[in-house]
């Protein structure tokens, strides 16, 4: 009877320990804006180091002087 009566006891203390932990849980919550990340250029690279694409920023001078591709007509 005394084995019947502690598993009882400690079943009741689990289920207190188990609402109090549930109780304490807050939701995640978003920590607001993510900062910027600033770069001048982007690669994507594949597994060996090959560059795959790549977005490079010119300063203004020299895109006076880049010829733009041409463009399609819809």
């Amino acid at each position: 009877m005394k084995t019947h009566r502690f598993v009882v006891v400690l079943t009741l203390l689990n289920l207190a320990l188990l609402i109090f932990t549930l109780a304490r849980l807050h939701p995640a919550l978003a920590q607001g804006t993510a900062p910027v990340l600033r770069a001048r250029a982007l690669e994507i690279v594949d597994e060996q180091d090959r560059v795959r694409a790549s977005i490079k920023v010119v300063p203004a001078s020299a895109q006076k002087t880049a010829k733009s591709p041409p463009r399609a007509c819809s």
